[in-house]
């Protein structure tokens, strides 16, 4: 419900119906509000606009999403300032569908969750920039912007509609403390490159429980040095899943992907070899079957010999 009322909102103040809201009508949708939701200068970066830098209907909704993923009373605030009201409830919080972590719930909603979170890892410079923006049309894409560390945008799967939020994320204990903690996770790797490799192969060892994709990067020309480039080898010991190329179209398979591996975890801990929880229960079992076993054994023995 929260959703359509949002979608509605666009369209009641999309004046001219031009698909995008322009400053004068995002004046107007926020004028009951003490300031405007967003960062003028930081959206476009953000989420996808006009080349002018204006919301778009798929950039409004994507905003919306991550700021509800990220901390609810944000929408709940704008919610009460608009006047949303359901039904008989007079309560915002009927428009938000909040799944705590870890519960039955989240797991069960994995495949109907409507945002996903996900922390992009490694390989930090230009080509992260890139692969960020590369969610975004080429009309946000060549807009003025201030930089963000998150970028949300649309994803078509199927008959539905997933927003991928994506993360810069650069600390692990970032990244394993998060919250909202992260649905799955993206790790860049240039494979020409010992010390990516090496950086993206300690991560496949810290996110044991977060659902990871592998990505392939490539520098552009001059930006590594020759004797970089020369002690470079092949990585025997890294799958690496999709590869991104700046501009390609094939880029949108790889957030696809992304997606897929969010809604169905288990898949990618299965590639994986198991997830880091299951694996410290198999360990968790051997350590205590062994002694078991032992006790058994001399059990036995103690019978045999009496």
């Amino acid at each position: 419900m929260g959703a359509q009322y949002l979608k509605d909102m666009f369209h009641r103040y999309d004046s001219d119906m031009d698909g995008c809201l322009s400053p004068g009508e995002q004046e107007d949708l926020f004028a009951v509000c003490p300031h405007l939701a967003w960062d003028a200068d930081t959206l476009p970066s953000m989420v996808n606009t006009t080349s002018q830098g204006w919301p778009t209907l798929e950039g409004y909704m994507a905003y919306w999403m991550m700021r509800t993923l990220l901390d609810h009373r944000h929408l709940l605030h704008f919610l009460a300032y608009s006047g949303y009201i359901h039904g008989d409830s007079d309560s915002q919080l009927s428009a938000v569908d909040v799944i705590q972590p870890f519960s039955s719930e989240f797991s069960h909603h994995a495949r109907h969750r409507s945002v996903i979170h996900c922390a992009v890892l490694g390989h930090d410079g230009p080509c992260k920039s890139a692969f960020l923006q590369s969610l975004l049309s080429p009309a946000a894409q060549s807009s003025d912007g201030v930089d963000s560390r998150y970028v949300c945008g649309a994803v078509s799967m199927g008959k539905s509609t997933k927003y991928l939020a994506l993360h810069d994320a650069r600390d692990s204990e970032h990244v394993q403390a998060m919250e909202p903690p992260y649905h799955a996770a993206v790790v860049l790797v240039n494979e020409s490159d010992p010390l990516s490799v090496a950086e993206a192969l300690d991560w496949r060892e810290k996110l044991l429980d977060i659902p990871t994709l592998f990505v392939g990067v490539s520098e552009t020309k001059g930006s590594s040095s020759s004797a970089t480039r020369a002690e470079s080898t092949p990585s025997q010991t890294l799958q690496v899943q999709h590869r991104f190329s700046q501009g390609s179209t094939t880029n949108v398979t790889t957030f696809k992907a992304l997606v897929e591996l969010a809604m169905n975890p288990e898949s990618g801990q299965r590639k994986r070899g198991g997830s880091g929880i299951m694996q410290h229960l198999a360990k968790a079992t051997v350590l205590v079957g062994v002694p078991l076993v032992l006790a058994y054994v001399y059990y036995r023995f103690r019978i045999q010999h009496t």
